[in-house]
Formats: C-alpha cells, structure tokens, sequence
C-alpha cells in the first residue's frame, strides 16, 4: 500500500517533472556535456578519439525524495578507413516512480580539410525509448494501491553536423525529430529540439589553457543556456559555469593519458520545493587518441 504522502509526493513529482521540462530541462541536461557531446550530436561520435567510453552519474536535488537521477553509458570510435564516426549511448532516468530508458547508435561520416587540422562531419541517430509508471487507485480515505504498471515506447531520430577546428568547436543538431506520440513524457519530453555547441581554446602559457563554452538547447519555446569556462593545466583541470538559475563547479585528472575522471556540484538558487538543493554528477571516461 502507497501511504497519502507517498501519493502526494507522486503527483508532486508529475507536476514537477512536467516544470522541469518546461523551465530548464526540455531535453535532459548533464553539466558535464562537453564530455559525453555525441548524447546531443551525432556528428561528434569519433571526432575527438579512436575509441572513447563514458560512465556518467547525475543526481540532482539531492536530499529530495524522488528527486531525478541519471545514469548514462556511452561508447564512440572512428573509422578511420570509412572516414566515419559511430557510438551508442544508453541512458536511463528516474523521477519518482516513473523511469525512462534510451538507447541511441550514432553514425557520422567526417571530411578532413587543411592537412587533417580541421574537419567537418556530418551524423544521424536512430533512437529508442521506453518509459514506465505506476497507474494508481484511490480510495476514501487517501490511500494509493498500485494496480499495474502504464508504459510506452517509441522510435525517433537525432540528426547533426560540426566543425573542428585546431582551436574553435561549433556544432548544430536536432533531436527528436519524429514527434513523440507517448501518453506521457516524464521526466523527459520527447518533442523536437535544437542543440548548439561552441567552444575556443585560448592558450595562456605552454602547459595551461582555457576553454570558454556555450550550450544552447531548445524546443522554440524555452531556452536553456549553459555558459562555462574550463582550465587545463597539465592533467588537471577544473571548471565553472552557470546555467538558467544554477551555478556549477567541477574539477577533474587524467589517469596514464588514458582515463579522465571528474565530479561537479551545482547550486540551485531557486529550487522548487525548498530553496538552495544541490546536485551532483560524476564521471569516468577512457579515451584513446
């Protein structure tokens, strides 16, 4: 048996889930996206590594029960003789009862220009995606029974192209191009969206340099804007940003010039529910060059 609270906090969370979107999480959104880019565009899968896989953890507002969590897995290569990239990301979501599983296979085809110094690719997504949450019945006095399980699934597709540079990063792409037809979309909605990224690599002396960047994400009715700044001195890095109503910290270390690690922390300074709750995301990636 659901106790009242628990049925309160359900319906809060739906209620919640669906602010959320419509506020700063159109399409999910992770801190650390300049590490695992091919979640938002397909043409970058292979761009910057031979082979790289990701492990990503996101727990945010933590400390709120049901509050969302997200686990993230990804793998990309280049295919240096067919001159493409391809990868695969899996990523699952929780917000209170409801879960939402995706799987995505990127392909990108890459043309190099200037002695292989810049590069231009073009990519393409199939996605997959299935989400669960209980259906719930009332009774007199408040209390919730679950009776079963409502879930859905559908297909859509990603698309996107980049252009890389020895210093500047800029690319553009669409998700979800083929409109959701599911009962329910929490906690992410699958409507069309539009992702840019940029970023430029300042050199400040021989062994550091920093990287200012902006994420752009919409569906042509809200905007979520992600500006950062990261420095890289030898294998340590750190980073500081903001984004809609967060400030976010994080810093990182590169393992045997293979393993790259990293946590962040945001600030919420205008959380619903109660104010100043912080969220969290951890990595770990192995990338070959």
């Amino acid at each position: 048996m659901i106790k009242t609270h628990q049925l309160k906090l359900f319906l809060l969370l739906l209620l919640l889930g669906g602010g959320i979107s419509c506020h700063a999480q159109q399409f999910p959104f992770f801190g650390f996206y300049r590490n695992i880019p091919a979640f938002y565009n397909p043409a970058t899968a292979g761009l910057d590594y031979s082979f790289k896989s990701n492990l990503l953890y996101r727990s945010q507002w933590t400390g709120l029960e049901g509050a969302p969590i997200s686990y993230l897995g990804q793998v990309n290569a280049r295919l240096d003789r067919l001159r493409s990239g391809v990868g695969l990301n899996v990523v699952h979501d929780e917000i209170g009862y409801t879960q939402s599983t995706e799987i995505t296979g990127n392909y990108n085809y890459q043309l190099s220009m200037n002695d292989n110094q810049q590069k231009i690719a073009f990519g393409f997504a199939p996605k997959f995606y299935f989400s669960e949450r209980p259906t719930m019945n009332v009774d007199s006095s408040g209390t919730g029974t679950p009776t079963g399980w409502e879930r859905t699934s559908n297909f859509t597709m990603n698309a996107g192209a980049v252009f890389k540079g020895q210093k500047l990063l800029l690319g553009a792409s669409v998700m979800n191009i083929l409109p959701a037809k599911a009962a329910f979309k929490i906690p992410i909605i699958y409507a069309p969206h539009t992702s840019v990224m940029a970023s430029y690599d300042i050199r400040l002396t021989e062994q550091t340099t920093l990287v200012p960047a902006v994420h752009l994400l919409t569906d042509f009715n809200v905007m979520s804007v992600y500006l950062n700044a990261r420095v890289q001195h030898q294998k340590l890095w750190w980073q500081l940003g903001y984004h809609n109503r967060t400030i976010i910290a994080a810093a990182g270390y590169r393992f045997l010039e293979r393993i790259n690690v990293g946590y962040m922390i945001e600030y919420d300074v205008e959380a619903p529910i109660f104010p100043h709750i912080w969220s969290h995301e951890v990595f770990l990636a192995y990338e070959l060059k």
